[in-house]
């Protein structure tokens, strides 16, 4: 599973799971030619970035990991 379609708990993005260039092609294509699924794609891309919060959540998650250790 995709982390996006994991933290969205809703299958956002194709998983790819052979990446072939007819795969990509076809996920590309349904993409392009479908104005409906393009905006749903862009809205939970929003809805990830808001999940995510701002650049430097690992280094964020590090510094607490650290500070609970006592470190």
């Amino acid at each position: 599973f995709s982390l996006p379609n994991i933290l969205l708990r809703k299958n956002s993005v194709p998983e790819l799971l052979e990446p072939t260039p007819d795969a990509i092609s076809r996920a590309l294509t349904e993409l392009l030619d479908n104005p409906g699924r393009r905006s749903r794609v862009r809205q939970d891309a929003l809805e990830l970035t808001e999940l995510l919060g701002p650049p430097g959540a690992a280094r964020r998650i590090t510094r607490l990991l650290l500070e609970l250790a006592g470190l």
